[in-house]
């Protein structure tokens, strides 16, 4: 019952243009009598009722997937439907959920495991925010994933916000068009402070959102007392953020010095591509891109970084103030770095916290960078629209803009 858009033909089960292009509908005109365009670009029947058990047919645009099969009279995501789960008739039993097409048992959402994929009812995806399964795909106040607020008057489809005309919907930093008690970064909405059942929070405008970790809003990125995972410390002082298409979503330590000698692992390749690092053997560059963690040339774990002009490269991010703590933070000049911190750093942006959020004397919204306390992005010339952008001799910063 899946039928390709008019002048697009079948080949191997795909739908193809005459230049072998993928074919896939926009509209529901696009497609044969009696189908419909699905939010994924294929037709199917509009409707199940006097179709044959199994036809595919096009689910609502805020299912995880855009076609369905029709069971009866209905239509069916058979992914997450309870009484059809993995096809028609297959019901799951007492204390299971159906998850991707398969009866497993039934997530109870809680503390220990945020973010989880649960199911808020039969046929509707959901993930665990606090003690709550929510419909990320549709739930205005968890859009897109938990604590991701729409703006006002904005409804979720999707996990994306659009306002009542059809267009996206975005909030304007620090907060216009959020909710109270929310400030706005990255577009969303996100909860200012951690609370009871508040699991992601806000970190600044340019970032994603922080995660809750003992009442306060942290960076698992780069935070080396919560690194990857809340309660996580790095006893090298350093937590890497991903730094490239390969590199881990989370934070991962970088490996302390010590005398290992990768005894465990068996010894390195003799071929000199690796060297032993705290016990690990780590590659010597990242032209493989095989491995997140490298070993510098001074014997310390590195990281590797992207960079457009040099290409990837391993960087000391315990020492290097080109690269203090993560790729492409630069220390101030005449700073040091020193455990992943630029000399000049001072409360509250010490390590784990560049380019988060934090509140200025002045007002309610600023940013920290390297090598510095909380700036103005607004009216700092040495940061100015962001951290780095210094504006050149007998330039001012108004309004994040160098003139």
């Amino acid at each position: 019952g899946a039928g390709c858009p008019a002048g697009v033909s079948c080949q191997s089960g795909s739908c193809t243009l005459p230049d072998g292009g993928a074919g896939a509908c926009e509209s529901d005109s696009d497609c044969p009598a009696g189908q419909s365009c699905s939010a994924f670009g294929t037709c199917a029947a509009a409707s199940c009722a006097g179709a044959l058990a199994g036809a595919s047919c096009t689910l609502p645009d805020t299912a995880t997937d855009g076609t369905g099969i029709c069971c009866g009279s209905t239509c069916s995501d058979s992914l997450w439907d309870q009484s059809n789960c993995g096809g028609c008739g297959i019901a799951c039993g007492a204390g299971q959920q159906c998850l991707y097409g398969d009866c497993a048992p039934a997530i109870a959402c809680g503390s220990a495991n945020p973010g989880e994929v649960c199911l808020v009812s039969s046929g509707v995806e959901g993930i665990c925010c606090g003690s709550s399964c929510v419909d990320f795909n549709g739930d205005a106040q968890n859009c897109g994933g938990c604590g991701a607020a729409c703006p006002v008057g904005a409804s979720c489809f999707g996990g994306f916000c659009f306002s009542q005309d059809g267009g996206f919907a975005a909030c304007t930093p620090p907060a216009v068009g959020c909710p109270a008690g929310t400030l706005c970064g990255d577009g969303l909405c996100e909860a200012a402070s951690c609370g009871s059942g508040v699991d992601f929070c806000f970190l600044g405008v340019d970032s994603f959102a922080g995660a809750c970790c003992g009442g306060s809003c942290v960076d698992l990125t780069i935070d080396p007392a919560n690194c990857g995972s809340c309660g996580t410390t790095c006893a090298s002082g350093v937590c890497v953020a991903p730094g490239y298409s390969n590199a881990p979503s989370l934070g991962l330590c970088l490996p302390p010095v010590s005398s290992g000698s990768c005894g465990s692992a068996g010894g390195c390749p003799q071929d000199g591509s690796e060297n032993c690092v705290d016990d690990v053997c780590l590659e010597n560059d990242c032209a493989s891109l095989e491995s997140y963690l490298c070993a510098t040339p001074s014997g310390r774990a590195g990281a590797c970084c992207l960079d457009e002009t040099v290409g990837v490269f391993c960087a000391d991010l315990a020492n290097d103030p080109a690269n203090c703590g993560g790729c492409g933070n630069t220390c101030p000049s005449g700073q040091s770095c020193v455990d992943g911190v630029c000399s000049g750093s001072v409360s509250p942006c010490l390590a784990g916290h560049v380019n988060d959020g934090c509140t200025l004397a002045s007002g309610p919204f600023g940013i920290c960078c390297p090598g510095g306390g909380c700036s103005d992005p607004s009216s700092d010339a040495q940061n100015c629209g962001g951290c780095g952008n210094a504006c050149a001799a007998g330039q001012s910063c108004v309004a994040g803009v160098c003139g």
